[in-house]
């Protein structure tokens, strides 16, 4: 028979009694309640030996990160209150140990999740289907050189519960798509029709992931729960690595009424500059930061914000007459529906 051999015991009190009794990892210990637990590390304080405790708790819509704290004869089981939703399936408690050593220093002695299981209600089942056939298997010979007509089908949903469905497309582990879909279930089944396109020849790795989300709020702000998340992944024979991020911005400049990246020259005054930008999805939401020097006047650098519209973005950077050279560089974050 297992033994649970860690110096700690974990405590409920789910019919709010006051009396606390230990619960086994992994075993069911209610829901959509606010739980009381307790950590007992009691025995811990019987010797000479000084310890210190350090806590946290996560579920799925919400988590809580203790400070360390001396283990002390008046000071030994910690009350903590762990709210949960319907949606809530699980409870994570992270617990980590130190005691000290002869000469005064703190040591590592033990750490370790824990995982107990909570009544919850299950959001349902998704899953990727290809045009013509069927529901997809990790087989790269099943994609198409081109355009791939995909769908996500999700079943089994609650009816009434708001959902938010967002994946991505990496190719050569770089980020070409992102969508989202968010809706109110009306039925049980839900079907969202998309695609995407890759070339077999520069294509040697595919992921496709996806993530469910439910809205647990009772109030206008949502707050929405990752309840599950699945990748597919296919390696095409391809020919060569051509990586996307290499081209997710160029920066051309104006040069007497024509666009041109990497021009020789660069005219003074309050030059017009544009980034051209690939591989990225019309509607998601982008950070770029943008720095540049070397211009005559002092380096500077922005956090530009925007949702893309499949256009360029147009900026204006001084270059004084004296410069003699300019230098600049990017980097680009992709926010998901959520912010």
């Amino acid at each position: 028979e297992y033994q649970n051999l860690y110096p700690w015991t974990i405590l409920t009190d789910a019919d709010g009694d006051g009396n606390y009794t230990e619960v086994e990892e992994y075993g069911n210990i209610g829901g959509n309640q606010t739980m009381p637990f307790a950590i007992d590390v009691s025995h811990l304080s019987l010797g000479d030996t000084s310890y210190t405790i350090q806590y946290q708790w996560e579920t799925e819509s919400d988590n809580f990160y203790g400070s360390t704290t001396d283990i002390t004869a008046n000071e030994n089981v910690f009350y903590f209150d762990v709210p949960l939703t319907t949606w809530d399936c699980e409870v994570r408690i992270y617990i980590y140990l130190r005691y000290e050593n002869f000469q005064g220093h703190f040591n590592y002695m033990q750490s370790r999740w824990n995982y107990f299981e909570t009544d919850c209600v299950e959001p349902g089942n998704v899953s990727l289907n290809m045009d013509g056939m069927g529901e997809v298997w990790d087989d790269w010979s099943n994609l198409n050189n081109g355009t791939n007509n995909m769908s996500w089908e999700l079943t089994d949903l609650n009816i009434g519960a708001r959902y938010t469905l967002d994946w991505y497309v990496r190719l050569n582990y770089d980020y070409v798509l992102y969508e989202h879909q968010t809706w109110v279930a009306t039925g049980e089944e839900h079907s969202m029709p998309w695609d995407f396109s890759i070339d077999n020849s520069t294509t040697c790795n595919l992921e496709v992931r996806y993530r469910l989300f439910v809205d647990s709020s009772d109030t206008s702000t949502p707050n929405w729960i990752d309840m599950k998340e699945q990748g597919y992944y296919w390696y095409p024979s391809c020919d060569e690595y051509v990586y996307p991020e290499d081209n997710y911005v160029s920066v051309e400049f104006d040069i007497n009424g024509t666009w041109v990246e990497n021009p020789d020259e660069v005219p003074a005054g309050e030059t017009e500059i544009r980034a051209v930008f690939e591989n990225l999805s019309v509607g998601a939401t982008y950070r770029m930061y943008f720095y540049y020097s070397s211009t005559g006047f002092p380096s500077n650098s922005d956090y530009i914000y925007f949702t893309y519209d499949g256009n360029p973005m147009e900026l204006t950077v001084p270059i004084a007459p004296w410069g003699c050279s300019m230098y600049f560089n990017w980097d680009i974050t992709l926010y998901d529906f959520r912010y």
